[in-house]
């Protein structure tokens, strides 16, 4: 194939930050998908140690996921062989281009991509996902 496929991350309001392209697959990774979607709900979209915490228990619950081969990790290498089979996508949520779980998802994607298929570059028009979070970071 000449032309790799990408991952990139999109924002789902009207008027607000990255948009889909002409050829991309959208994929909605918000509440309505049962499987990547963020079941922690963040009550403050302003409130940020909020949504950092929201993120990382996301995490905490995508990495227990991928250690027992579940549903999650399914989702993800399924779209990173999309992604190594040329196709376009872009991860659909509310929170883009603010620190969002999907920032996680696509960090997965490309580490997967990378690892199946090393040249391919998975471009990437977003800034790089903020580092890993653990909940322990955060006082309840």
């Amino acid at each position: 194939m000449s032309e790799y496929g990408y991952i990139r991350q999109l924002n789902k309001r009207k008027n607000e930050g990255p948009k889909p392209r002409p050829g991309e697959t959208v994929i909605d990774v918000d509440r309505n998908n049962r499987v990547l979607g963020n079941p922690f709900p963040l009550e403050d979209k302003d409130d940020e140690v909020a949504r950092a915490r929201v993120i990382a228990l996301y995490n905490e619950k995508l990495e227990a996921d991928f250690a027992i081969g579940g549903p999650m990790l399914i989702a993800v290498k399924a779209i990173a062989r999309r992604v190594i089979a040329g196709e376009k996508i872009g991860l659909n949520c509310w929170c883009v281009p603010r620190a969002c779980h999907s920032d996680i998802i696509a960090k997965k994607i490309v580490e997967m991509v990378q690892e199946m298929q090393p040249d391919n570059p998975v471009l990437r028009n977003d800034p790089p996902p903020p580092p890993a979070l653990k909940l322990a970071e955060f006082e309840f």
